[in-house]
C-alpha cells in the first residue's frame, strides 16, 4: 500500500501544477525517462487470464554496457506499491533508483504494472472509461492473475527460470496473497525481497486511521464506492486526498523533486481495491475481498471471506525491509502477520531501517545504500553470481575503463614521482657540488687555522695554567664554528660519511634518495631526510606538492577503497572477523617492520618499531632515516600505506555500512 505524505505537502502538489511546464520531467512516461538517462528499455505486454493488457518496462542492461545475451543475465522483477506505478523505481537520479541500480549492477531488470494504473489501463474487449466491469477487481484479482501473467512473460522473454522479486508494499500484499494462496507459485521466486511489506493494515496510523475509528466501516466504504468510485475524475482526486491524509515525515527526501513524484503518483486504481484496504482495517488480519453475503457464498462457500494462510507459503526465501517509522507497514501489523506466521525457516533476514516513511522506500534518496545495494550484495554473496553471471555480463571496454582507472592512477603517480626525482636531482645537484666545495675548502680553513693557533700556543713560554686556557678558548672558538657549519645539511653529510661509515663524500641528492624524497614527499611521509638546497627548488617543492598529495590521496583512496571491498567480500562481511585480521596486520606490520629495521642497521628494537609505526601512519617526524636500500624503503612505505589506507577506508565508508546492517538485521526471529 502506497504511503502518504504530510499535509503540508498539499501546497508543493498546488505549486507543482505550475511549475509543471519548466520540468520536462513532468511530461515524460517511464520508458522516456529511461531513455534520457542513456539506459536501455523496451516495453512488453503480459495478457492475464481475466483479459487485462499489463505493460511491462524493461532495461535488459546497465548504461554504457555494449547489447549482451540477455538471457544470462539474472533477472529483478520491481513491483510497486498501492496507486503507483513503473515510474518509481526510477524516479530519482540513476544512482538513486533501483531501476538503474540493479540494471548497472549486471541485472535485467523487469518492472511490472497493475491493472488499473497508467501503463494498465486496457483490456481486451472491456472500456476503462464506459465499462464499469472493468473495475470491478480488488488485490485479489492483481494476486490471482497480474503476478502470474507478468512474471511468466518476463520469464518466457527472457529464457530465466525464476526472478528476483523486489516488491513494494501493495507488490508485497500481493506476492504475500499469491504465494499462500498458491505455494507452488515460489518455484518462479528465487528470493523475496518485501520492501515495507504489507499484510493487513489495522493498526495503520494517520488520519485514515482516526477516520476509521470515527466513522466505521460502512461509512468508508461508501464515501469511497459512491463518491471517488462515481467519475473517473473524481476517482482522481480521491486519490491525491487520501496521499495527502496519513503523513509522515519528509526526512531523506529531494525536495526539488516531490513535484516530479506528484506528477505521476497516483497512477490509478479501484475502488473496490480502497474498499478492500478498509476491510482490512476492521475485519484484521489479511482477509479475501468481502463482496457481500450472497456473492461470498457463491465464490467462498461462506457468508464471511476467508483469510489468507500466510503459514502456507514455502520454499522462497524472504527478506523484509521495514520501519518503525512507518504509518502504513507498521510494527504492531507486523508482528501479528509476517512476524507470527511467516516460517522462520524462509525468512533469511528481517532489516529494521530507521527514519524511514513508507515513501523512502522507493523514493528515498539513501534508498540505494540502505536497500538496493544490500539486495545486490545478498544476491552476490548466496547466490555466487556475482563472477559467474554479472561481471561477464559487462563489456570488455567497461572492464578496460574500470580497471584502466585504477592501474591508470597508480601509474601517474609512478610517473610524477619519477619525473618530480629526476628534476630535483638534476637541479640539485649542482647546488650541492658547489656547497661541498665551499664547504671542504672552509673545513679546510679551520683546521689549519686551528693547528696554527695550537702551534703558536705550544710555543709561548708562558705558565701550562694559561697554556690550558689558551687551548681551551682555541677548542671552544673551533667547535662553535664546526657547529654552526653543521647547520649545513652538505657539511653534516660530510660529518656522517667520515665519522659513522669511514667513507668518501656519499652525494645527498642521488636516484636513489630522489625517489625515496619525492615519494615521501606526495604521499606524504616527508622524512627531512634531504630538502631542496636552492630557493628556486624550494618553490618548486611547494608547487610539486599540491599537485602531488592530492593525486596520492585519490590514488591511495581509490587503492584502499578496492581492497577494503575485497578484503570484505572475502570474509563475506562478517566484521568481527575481518576487524580482528586489519588490526593484528597492522600490529605485526609495524613490530615485524621494526624488528627487520633495526636488525638492518643496528638500531635498538623500540627505535626500529618506532620508525615503522611513523612511516605506515605517514607520520614520518624524520628522527630516524635508516641506512637501508631505497627501494627497501619504498617497498615498505607502499605496502605500510596500503594497509592503513585499507584500515581507513573500511573505517571511514565500510564500517558505518557494516554497522548499520548487523545493527538493522534482527538477532532472533520474531523482533520484539
Amino acid at each position: 500500500m502506497m504511503s502518504v505524505v504530510a499535509l503540508p505537502l498539499l501546497l508543493l502538489l498546488l505549486l507543482s501544477q505550475y511549475s509543471r511546464s519548466v520540468d520536462l520531467e513532468f511530461y515524460l512516461d517511464t520508458v522516456e525517462v529511461i531513455k534520457s538517462w542513456g539506459y536501455p528499455v523496451e516495453v512488453h505486454t503480459a495478457t492475464t487470464s481475466d483479459g487485462f493488457l499489463l505493460d511491462l518496462h524493461r532495461i535488459p542492461h546497465g548504461k554504457g554496457v555494449a547489447r549482451a545475451d540477455n538471457s544470462s543475465r539474472p533477472v529483478v522483477f520491481l513491483q510497486h506499491g498501492f496507486l503507483c506505478s513503473s515510474f518509481d523505481w526510477v524516479a530519482n537520479l540513476p544512482h538513486q533508483s533501483a531501476g538503474f541500480v540493479f540494471a548497472d549492477a549486471g541485472f535485467d531488470v523487469w518492472m511490472g504494472n497493475f491493472r488499473g494504473n497508467t501503463y494498465s489501463r486496457k483490456h481486451v474487449s472491456l472500456n476503462p472509461n464506459d465499462d464499469q466491469e472493468f473495475w470491478d477487481w480488488s488485490w485479489d484479482q492483481i494476486a490471482e492473475f497480474d503476478l502470474p501473467a507478468m512474471i511468466k512473460k518476463t520469464l518466457e522473454v527472457s529464457g530465466q527460470p525464476s526472478v528476483y522479486y523486489v516488491g513494494h508494499s501493495l507488490g508485497t500484499l500481493t506476492m504475500f496473497s499469491k504465494l499462500s494462496s498458491d505455494p507452488s507459485f515460489s518455484r518462479y521466486i528465487k528470493r523475496y525481497f518485501a520492501l515495507a511489506p504489507v499484510a493487513t493494515v489495522q493498526h495503520i496510523r494517520g488520519v485514515f486511521s482516526f477516520l476509521g475509528r470515527l466513522f466505521g466501516s460502512d461509512f468508508q466504504e461508501y464515501i469511497v464506492k459512491y463518491t471517488c468510485g462515481l467519475f473517473e475524475t473524481l476517482e482522481e482526486l480521491c486519490s491525491d486526498i487520501i496521499i495527502l491524509f496519513v503523513g509522515t515525515t519528509t526526512e531523506h527526501w529531494n525536495q526539488t523533486r516531490v513535484p516530479i513524484y506528484l506528477a505521476h503518483t497516483p497512477a490509478g486504481s479501484s475502488s473496490n481495491l480502497l474498499a478492500h484496504f478498509d476491510q482490512m482495517f476492521s475485519y484484521g488480519g489479511m482477509p479475501a475481498f468481502d463482496m457481500g453475503e450472497e456473492r461470498n457464498v457463491k465464490k467462498y462457500g461462506q457468508k464471511l471471506p476467508p483469510q489468507y494462510n500466510l503459514t502456507s507459503i514455502r520454499d522462497v526465501p524472504i527478506y523484509l525491509f521495514w520501519s518503525e517509522d512507518d504509518w502504513i507497514s507498521t510494527k504492531q501489523d507486523l508482528k501479528e502477520t509476517l512476524f507470527a506466521q511467516l516460517d522462520p525457516q524462509i525468512v533469511q533476514a528481517s532489516y529494521r531501517i530507521p527514519n524511514y516513511n513508507h515513501l523512502h522506500f522507493i523514493w528515498g534518496t539513501n534508498a540505494a545504500e540502505k536497500i538496493y545495494n544490500r539486495v545486490v550484495g545478498i544476491i552476490t554473496r548466496n547466490d555466487n553470481i556475482e563472477y559467474e553471471a554479472l561481471l561477464p555480463m559487462r563489456s570488455a571496454l567497461q572492464l578496460t575503463r574500470q580497471g584502466g582507472l585504477h592501474v591508470g592512477l597508480i601509474l601517474v603517480c609512478i610517473l610524477y614521482v619519477y619525473a618530480g626525482a629526476l628534476f630535483f636531482m638534476h637541479y640539485e645537484s649542482p647546488e650541492e657540488d658547489r656547497i661541498h666545495r665551499k664547504v671542504s675548502k672552509k673545513f679546510g680553513t679551520l683546521k689549519e687555522n686551528f693547528l696554527r693557533e695550537a702551534g703558536r700556543v705550544r710555543k709561548e713560554d708562558v705558565p701550562n695554567t694559561r697554556v690550558n686556557e689558551s687551548v681551551s678558548r682555541l677548542i671552544d672558538d673551533y667547535s662553535k664554528h664546526m657547529l654552526k657549519l653543521f647547520t649545513n645539511p652538505v657539511a653534516a653529510n660530510m660529518f656522517d660519511c667520515l665519522f659513522y661509515y669511514n667513507s668518501n663524500y656519499t652525494p645527498l641528492w642521488t636516484t636513489d634518495s630522489s625517489l625515496l624524497f619525492t615519494a615521501t614527499t606526495i604521499i606524504p611521509v616527508g622524512y627531512g631526510y634531504i630538502a631542496p638546497l636552492t630557493s628556486t627548488g624550494r618553490l618548486v617543492l611547494c608547487v610539486y606538492a599540491g599537485f602531488g598529495i592530492p593525486l596520492a590521496l585519490v590514488m591511495m583512496s581509490d587503492v584502499g577503497k578496492f581492497f577494503a571491498d575485497v578484503f570484505v567480500k572475502f570474509f563475506n562481511e562478517n566484521i568481527t572477523a575481518f576487524m580482528v585480521v586489519l588490526v593484528f596486520l597492522l600490529v605485526a606490520y609495524s613490530i615485524l617492520g621494526g624488528i627487520a629495521i633495526s636488525k638492518a642497521v643496528g638500531y635498538p628494537m623500540i627505535d626500529g618499531i618506532y620508525f615503522s609505526t611513523i612511516t605506515i601512519f605517514t607520520i614520518g617526524y624524520g628522527d630516524i632515516s635508516p641506512a637501508i636500500p631505497v627501494y627497501i624503503v619504498i617497498a615498505f612505505i607502499v605496502f605500510g600505506v596500503a594497509l592503513v589506507t585499507v584500515a581507513s577506508e573500511f573505517a571511514v565508508f565500510r564500517l558505518p555500512e557494516l554497522y548499520s546492517d548487523f545493527g538493522l538485521q534482527l538477532t532472533s526471529w520474531p523482533p520484539t
